[in-house]
């Protein structure tokens, strides 16, 4: 009998045995898919982007690589064949303060993503001490004891509920927005300056032509004055060309303040004082155009 006993305890032990083993996988997979379930945040979706694949209107006549080309879009201001546009838009993508804060936001991102990623990797910690004890020895002189004692510690943090992940992913973003950011302050300043440039350029040439008009009108009213005082012409005719003149004149005056304005805004692009431009801006030259 206690043999028969002792193998029915036997088998009573091995089926609880299992029995204990299977419950234990089964709480261990209903844990994971817990904590899978208890990850931190939802997964991020792109939004859909409404544009279209292809431009509504035609493409202009010639090389279409011109316009769909990375490299030719990226230095876009240089197919208007003006050397003194392409310094100008230079010299506001080097020195514009908006770029600036813009690359220092960038690499305050790549470093904020840096260090997310840390987390994905063990902490490290060493430490080093030393200490002095003064004392007398067995035949009275004094000693001193010196103790020196290092230490090194290594811990790492289990990502259980996705924290670590999902901070990598939101300091990825950051890091993609701020690529983006510089890009697009980038364009912004390239097209102002471009504008402000060929804005200018316009004003010199309509400025040229007022200047031209308001020659020939102040011949014309000199002439109409002296065939009015000869009575081979009304003094309505002189007074009308005198007050063309004025006209003329008054619009010379316009042109002038407004092309002021304009070279004070395209100092204020390129980061400089009104007038350090003079040198470029001095003489006058025609409306660039597309080579």
């Amino acid at each position: 009998m206690v043999p028969h006993t002792g193998t029915g305890t036997g088998v009573r032990t091995r089926a609880a045995t299992a029995k204990t083993a299977r419950r234990g996988h089964v709480v261990a997979l209903v844990l994971a898919v817990l904590l899978g379930a208890c990850t931190a945040g939802p997964d991020y979706h792109a939004p859909r982007d409404p544009a279209p694949t292809t431009w509504a209107a035609p493409l202009p006549a010639g090389d279409p690589t011109a316009v769909t080309d990375p490299a030719a879009l990226a230095t876009w201001w240089r197919h208007f064949d003006d050397a003194t546009l392409q310094r100008m838009v230079e010299r506001a993508l080097a020195a514009n303060p908006d770029v600036d804060a813009a690359r220092a936001r960038l690499g305050e991102a790549r470093a904020a993503r840096a260090q997310s990623g840390a987390g994905w990797y063990p902490a490290v910690r060493a430490s080093a001490t030393r200490s002095d004890s003064r004392g007398n020895d067995s035949f009275g002189a004094d000693r001193t004891n010196r103790l020196y004692q290092a230490g090194f510690d290594a811990s790492w943090e289990l990502d259980l509920f996705g924290g670590v992940r999902r901070a990598n992913e939101a300091a990825q973003a950051e890091l993609e927005a701020a690529h983006a950011d510089l890009h697009a302050v980038r364009v912004s300043l390239a097209a102002e300056t471009a504008l402000e440039y060929v804005n200018l350029r316009r004003l010199q040439e309509q400025l040229r032509i007022a200047r031209r008009n308001l020659e020939t009108q102040s011949d014309t009213a000199r002439i109409a004055g002296w065939r009015a005082t000869a009575g081979l012409a009304s003094a309505l005719d002189a007074e009308q060309a005198a007050a063309a003149r004025e006209q003329t004149r008054t619009r010379v005056a316009e042109l002038e303040t407004t092309l002021a304005q304009a070279r004070h805004r395209l100092s204020t692009l390129l980061a400089e004082p009104p007038g350090a431009d003079a040198a470029d801006l001095e003489t006058t030259a025609p409306v660039p155009l597309p080579a």
